[in-house]
């Protein structure tokens, strides 16, 4: 550790142990968290080298219950009590190395805050090395954990920066972003309305005239269940494969040949998300390949950190499970998440999820019982855009 960190190690230290509430004489206790995605010899190293620099700095730290708590994932998060000269001396990390324990699992900050708060309520100082590649999935809970104390008494060792804790928490409170996971087909694109005519000229070369229910049920269904609605719907001798791929080829040739309709307000919304530092995803039941291959034709590809398509669930909408899924893939909590919907389907699935169920419509009107599930229904996007200025400040 240079001099550099040295001094700014032990100014971090004096401001934590003289703060109301904090170290009055006697044992001091305190707990050093060490992050198990670090290299093991490093860890060691960066540890040794803290412990040396408080103890020359002052004989309070002669006099220490340590608590150690070997951060390897949010399942496995190690707990003891070592005497200080062992930290030194690196003796304290020869078990894990002979194990072979590592990290193989997420760890994210508000399980290590949450762990701390519940164990290690007595510290006095809590100094957290790590290589900062833990995650922050719920910014919420992450703060509650932090409050009331443990922002005050808690530093991290991080690379070359020594951040304290309230230092963190205001960093948090900056970055802390909402989150919306949108639909595609009918709500950043004018596609439901190709892709039912697309259908029903299909069909009708087929010899079928009458498929308008199944073609509007299907919305916002993916393959699987669009086959077997078709199935319950026309019967058994419904030539599904031959119309599917008749469908398909009409409508590809529509957009190849009129481009694809892009919905009012999907850039202005995009943008404004985008400058607000909200996390966006998208959750369609199109095939996933071609969802991105939309996407890209329209220049937003970019604007989604993460993109779940009908082809990865076993059933979509209006079963939960792809909400749920990109809930999961984004890092945040559905009942805290927007879901920006078209249809009544989509809006089953959004509000099955938990989450906040924005409509817009496009092909079907809200009935009383889809309007209800809903938080909001709105004419167009930027409509949506206006509600998200006022609701999220």
């Amino acid at each position: 550790m240079d001099i550099i960190r040295q001094k700014q190690l032990k100014n971090t230290v004096e401001r934590i142990l003289h703060v109301p509430g904090g170290y009055s004489g006697g044992i001091l206790e305190m707990a050093l968290v060490c992050d198990y995605h670090m290299p093991l010899e490093e860890l060691k190293q960066i540890s040794g080298e803290i412990v040396s620099t408080l103890k020359r700095h002052s004989d309070v730290f002669r006099n220490v219950r340590l608590n150690l708590l070997k951060w390897i994932d949010d399942e496995h998060i190690v707990k003891e009590v070592v005497p200080m000269a062992y930290v030194q001396m690196g003796t304290v990390f020869v078990e894990e190395a002979a194990r072979g324990l590592e990290a193989s699992g997420p760890k994210s900050l508000e399980e290590l805050t949450r762990q701390l708060k519940l164990y290690c309520a007595r510290c006095k100082l809590v100094i957290v090395i790590t290589d900062g590649s833990y995650c922050i999935g719920n910014v919420k809970k992450a703060k509650e954990h932090f409050q009331p104390f443990l922002h005050r008494k808690m530093m991290l060792v991080q690379g070359q920066d020594i951040i304290g804790g309230t230092q963190l928490m205001m960093k948090m409170e900056q970055d802390m972003t909402g989150s919306v996971i949108f639909d595609m087909d009918g709500v950043l694109f004018d596609t439901e309305s190709i892709y039912a005519e697309g259908w029903m000229e299909a069909a009708k070369e087929s010899g079928y005239d009458d498929v308008r229910e199944a073609v509007y049920g299907a919305i916002g269904r993916n393959a699987n269940d669009t086959r077997a609605l078709f199935r319950d719907l026309m019967g058994e001798d419904f030539p599904y494969d031959l119309v599917w791929e008749r469908a398909r080829v009409i409508t590809r040739e529509k957009i190849e040949r009129d481009g694809l309709p892009v919905m009012k307000g999907v850039k202005e919304l995009l943008d404004y998300l985008k400058s607000e530092n909200y996390r966006v995803g998208l959750a369609s039941s199109t095939r996933r390949e071609r969802v991105l291959e939309q996407i890209a034709m329209a220049d937003i590809a970019d604007y989604f950190q993460v993109v779940v398509g009908g082809d990865m669930v076993t059933h979509s909408k209006p079963n939960p499970e792809i909400y749920l899924m990109a809930c999961k893939e984004l890092g945040v909590e559905p009942e805290s998440t927007y879901a920006i919907e078209d249809s009544p389907n989509g809006i089953r699935s959004a509000h099955g999820a938990g989450m906040k169920a924005l409509m817009v419509p496009d092909m079907i009107a809200p009935t009383q019982e889809i309007g209800e599930l809903c938080t909001g229904v709105f004419e167009d996007l930027l409509a949506v855009k206006d509600y998200l200025m006022k609701t999220e400040k």
